[in-house]
């Protein structure tokens, strides 16, 4: 038995040796090409549920951390230049909005922006995280609702609505040449789909930070 294994991993390593010296178009080069190929698609597959970065708890812990307490009214996480950063909307123990950009990879916060007293759009807006699900288990609700399949999550917000905690997820369509996304929004704490019409998020600046990918994104469905 141990022979006869021998011999055939023998007889595959000579194939291979015949079809790399001389460049024949065999199903095993074609195999070992294949391979490459989705390994490379694999590693320039963006999603935020494989990424190497801090989670939610972790970013939000840089705010909680310097004002001892406080209200957040939103966390985002998207793509700035290929690089994920969460942004923080939430009201300082100063009373005063306060924005947080916080690295992603090192959970290091780059930027504080102070907006002065809180806009009647963000006062009572706030994220109660109680009951708020899993960002990953929000996720899948998402893409289960994807009227386009989509399976690549590139960024999300969690935010207070009039007393709902939404989330909104921005899924891809898994091709890093020609970028399409789809907007979809969940019940935080159901994970049920909700309707965008009935959703008004506030004017915050964390709302007019640059856009999460390369292609434009829709507020409703798919672009095709």
């Amino acid at each position: 038995m141990i022979i006869k294994l021998i011999k055939r991993n023998a007889g595959k390593i000579l194939a291979l040796s015949i079809c790399t010296s001389m460049g024949l178009t065999l199903v095993g080069c074609k195999n070992s090409s294949d391979k490459d190929s989705k390994k490379t698609e694999i590693q320039n597959f963006i999603d935020l549920r494989t990424s190497d970065i801090v989670n939610q708890q972790q970013a939000l812990l840089r705010f909680t951390t310097a004002n001892k307490a406080g209200s957040v009214h939103s966390v985002e996480l998207r793509l700035v230049e290929d690089k994920y950063m969460y942004t923080v909307d939430a009201v300082a123990k100063n009373k005063n909005e306060v924005i947080l950009t916080i690295d992603g990879k090192t959970g290091k916060v780059v930027n504080t922006k102070d907006n002065g007293p809180v806009s009647q759009s963000i006062k009572g807006n706030y994220i109660d995280f109680v009951p708020v699900m899993d960002v990953d288990k929000a996720a899948d609700s998402a893409i289960r609702n994807s009227k386009n399949k989509y399976i690549q999550v590139l960024g999300y917000k969690l935010f207070g609505n009039n007393g709902t905690n939404i989330y909104k997820f921005t899924l891809g369509n898994g091709d890093s040449k020609n970028v399409k996304t789809e907007t979809i929004y969940i019940d935080g704490v159901t994970g049920e789909l909700l309707d965008q019409e009935s959703i008004t998020e506030s004017s915050g600046s964390s709302n007019n930070s640059a856009s999460t990918t390369g292609g434009s994104n829709s507020n409703t469905a798919a672009e095709n």
